[in-house]
């Protein structure tokens, strides 16, 4: 190989090792910068969810901080939107207590409550949780959630207390197992699958399995 052809070579391997060079600079950052853990799939869940469905009883994604309590038969997430006038307590009624699950803080999450389902996802790291009371009606939109935890319980719901009221002045609800003598249920009642019931001081609505029944405003705590 003559000098004119050696030279050209390395010319040539000078060129291609900075564009490696720059390309691996330019993707840099993106390597090694915060992960975003937001569901990509977040807006058509919500949007599928409220589709042919009155104002009121739409659904929102939101955003805020949580903690979990966990205690037989029942999972609390208590959760406090941002910029919120009020807080949240989901909660999952089950039979299972094999579930794993555990008392713990999750910083902040996004939520998106589906009535029949609830689906809590982590924003600092990548866990995404979806408590269900139908074991054989999943929606289509699950197989785009990536590796989510599935929970099934007989029950699902959410109370609201508003920030300037006590919690214990805010209206309870659950689900009742269809053998519990039915008790003063204002709301609900055997048979009914979900009720609703709301005062000055807050909220709740409750989801219930075929084998559970809905009753609000009965004093469970």
């Amino acid at each position: 190989m003559n000098k004119h052809n050696i030279f050209f070579a390395l010319w040539c391997l000078g060129i291609a090792c900075s564009i490696t060079l720059i390309n691996g600079c330019k993707s840099e950052p993106g390597e090694t910068g915060p992960k975003d853990y937001h569901l990509t799939t977040a807006d058509s869940i919500v949007s599928q969810f409220n589709a042919e469905r009155p104002d009121w009883d739409r659904t929102v994604k939101m955003e805020g901080k949580m903690n979990m309590t966990v205690k037989e038969g029942r999972v609390s997430i208590n959760f406090e939107a941002d910029n919120a006038n009020e807080y949240m307590n989901y909660f999952f009624q089950t039979d299972n207590n094999d579930h794993g699950l555990k008392t713990d803080s999750f910083g902040r999450v996004e939520v998106i409550y589906l009535e029949r389902m609830l689906i809590v996802n982590s924003l600092s790291k990548k866990k995404t949780l979806v408590f269900s009371i139908d074991l054989n009606k999943e929606p289509a939109f699950l197989k785009d959630l990536n590796d989510p935890k599935m929970y099934y319980g007989y029950g699902i719901g959410l109370r609201k207390i508003s920030k300037t009221s006590a919690p214990e002045k805010a209206p309870y609800c659950a689900c009742d197992q269809s053998s519990t003598p039915p008790g003063n249920c204002k709301a609900g009642g055997v048979l009914s699958l979900n009720c609703a019931t709301s005062n000055e001081d807050g909220s709740c609505r409750v989801t219930c399995s075929g084998q559970t029944y809905a009753c609000c405003d009965r004093g469970f705590e």
